[in-house]
C-alpha cells in the first residue's frame, strides 16, 4: 500500500490538497501516531508518582494547577518533582527516537 492509498482513509484530504501536501500530511499523521503510542507506553511503565504528575500537569483540563500546587498536593519536593518530569520527557524521547 502506498502513502496515497492510505489517504483514501481520509477523503477530505484528497480534494483540497496537492499530492505533495497530502504526502506531508500523511507523514505528519504517522509522526503524531508515534508520539501518542510513545506517551501511552511511558504512561504504562510510569511509577505511581509519575502517573499522578502526568495527569495533573499534562492531562488535566485547563486551567491546570501550578507546579507548586501539584508538588504540594503530592507531598513532593521541588527536586523530586522536576526529576520525575524530566524522566517522563526523557522516556517519551527515547520511545520516539529523539532522546539526547
Amino acid at each position: 500500500m502506498t502513502k496515497l492509498d492510505d489517504l483514501a482513509l481520509f477523503p477530505a484530504y484528497s480534494k483540497d490538497y496537492t499530492v505533495e501536501q497530502r504526502m506531508y500530511l500523511q507523514d505528519r499523521l504517522k509522526m503524531l501516531r508515534n508520539i501518542v503510542e510513545a506517551i501511552a507506553a511511558v504512561d504504562h511503565d510510569a511509577s505511581p508518582e509519575e502517573k499522578a504528575i502526568l495527569r495533573l500537569k499534562f492531562w488535566a483540563p485547563k486551567p491546570r494547577m501550578t507546579d507548586a500546587a501539584i508538588m504540594q498536593q503530592l507531598g513532593m519536593g521541588r527536586a523530586t518533582f522536576y526529576r520525575h518530569v524530566n524522566n517522563i520527557c526523557k522516556n517519551v524521547g527515547i520511545k520516539i527516537g529523539t532522546d539526547i
